[in-house]
């Protein structure tokens, strides 16, 4: 069976492999969907057999691809793959060599501590240390957002260089989407905020104020 018009174009049963291919189609649609899918939802989405679609991930989830929320059954992806896939430091993966850097920050702090990479232009949270305050706020393994939305995108951002910024912001169109009233929506003044924090060097830091969600202040510094 050919999946629908939603995934890609791709006719897995003439694979040499019809259900790897499906597997990897999948992967790639819940990629796409950081708030998960349960196994019906998924199916229609790509026109596979809800039976076919309930064996894989049920595979995907006992290899630890894939974990199922509690308040939906909804499956989503875990860090599996960049954990194989990611950044390294030496021999190490880059998220467990952050682990107790991470791990000592959010004691300090007592707030959440997440590690974030670019990925397609977006940043990607690789690894989370949850706050240990009674109110707090935090995303989920794997999610992405658009940089210019949040202070990890922003300071990833400020330390590029300006040739890579430029071809970054031809990439995203006109102008850029907003999502809050406090959203940057302007390159130029998105550009004003990037060369101010590159202007502080090693001291560099960004702040993101209700930016992508209302009442979420963040702040964030680039690794070298």
């Amino acid at each position: 069976m050919k999946p629908h018009a939603t995934s890609p174009a791709i006719d897995c049963d003439a694979m040499p492999s019809p259900t790897g291919a499906k597997t990897i189609v999948l992967v790639d649609l819940l990629s796409k969907h950081p708030e998960g899918l349960t196994a019906a939802q998924a199916a229609r989405e790509i026109g596979f057999t809800a039976n076919l679609v309930y064996r894989i991930l049920r595979t995907l989830a006992e290899l630890g691809w894939v974990t199922q929320r509690e308040d939906s059954s909804a499956y989503v992806l875990t860090n599996r793959l960049l954990q194989i896939a990611g950044p390294q430091v030496g021999e190490e993966s880059l998220t467990f060599a952050a682990h107790q850097p991470l791990r000592e920050m959010r004691d300090a702090l007592g707030e959440t501590v997440q590690l974030l990479i670019e990925l397609e232009g977006k940043v990607s949270v690789l690894e989370q240390f949850r706050g240990t305050q009674a109110l707090q706020v935090s995303g989920q393994v794997g999610m992405r957002v658009p940089m210019y939305s949040c202070a990890p995108g922003k300071a990833l951002l400020a330390a590029w260089s300006e040739e890579k910024q430029n071809e970054w912001l031809r990439g995203r169109g006109r102008s850029l989407k907003q999502f809050t009233s406090s959203t940057i929506t302007k390159k130029t003044e998105l550009k004003k905020e990037l060369q101010a924090a590159a202007a502080s060097g090693s001291k560099a830091f960004t702040v993101s104020r209700s930016r992508l969600k209302i009442a979420i202040i963040n702040l964030s510094q680039p690794s070298p």
